[in-house]
């Protein structure tokens, strides 16, 4: 299956598996300046939102996304579409470091490139 709009991707197959009072794991998928990304940023530092920002994903170099994460002192890695023979080998590769950021939700927040989601991050798995 792909995906390529603003959405949000879990990790966990049961709701139960998250504790009410562990916050959230995000890995956050960006392609450009980052609004979305913010937005999550101040949501969590306001309390409104019981989450963690793991990891920042960037389709992209040089995108002000990468600029927030920075000032927020969130982890990001840029995976560039075009150096990948396939948008499997890029998906994979974008969800490897989600896995390995222990990601329990991947949001798309302005995300611009095709995705294939794996099973593990697809809703009711």
């Amino acid at each position: 299956m792909y995906f390529s709009a603003i959405s949000a991707f879990s990790a966990v197959n049961n709701s139960d598996q998250i504790n009410a009072q562990s916050p959230l794991q995000l890995s956050v998928l960006i392609s450009g300046s980052g609004t979305t990304l913010q937005n999550l940023i101040d949501r969590i530092a306001d309390a409104s939102l019981n989450a963690n920002i793991a990891m920042v994903v960037a389709s992209r170099p040089g995108i002000n996304g990468i600029e927030r994460a920075a000032s927020a002192k969130l982890a990001c890695q840029v995976v560039e579409r075009a150096k990948f023979p396939s948008v499997a080998d890029f998906s994979q590769q974008v969800f490897k470091i989600c896995t390995d950021a222990k990601a329990d939700l991947v949001c798309l927040a302005g995300w611009l490139s095709l995705l294939e989601i794996p099973p593990r991050f697809m809703a009711g798995s």
